[in-house]
């Protein structure tokens, strides 16, 4: 179901360029990405759903989403 829903949240997804900075705005900006993103290596999970845990920080889930988004911008 992940993978009909995830082109339509792309369109309305926010395109990131830079690397996230540590505030509540680029926290949400970056957890809208990460929930249109398919993760690169496991099937039908976002990459939100492998990154986020509420046992981490804010901090650590920005630094995570950055990494994947400096891996797309690359492409």
């Amino acid at each position: 179901m992940k993978k009909f829903l995830l082109p339509i949240k792309k369109l309305f997804a926010p395109k990131i360029i830079c690397p996230l900075s540590w505030s509540c705005h680029d926290f949400e900006k970056g957890k809208k990405w990460a929930k249109s993103r398919l993760h690169p290596d496991y099937n039908n999970k976002t990459i939100w759903d492998i990154v986020y845990s509420p046992r981490k920080e804010s901090i650590d889930i920005i630094h995570e989403i950055n990494k994947f988004i400096e891996m797309e911008n690359s492409l």
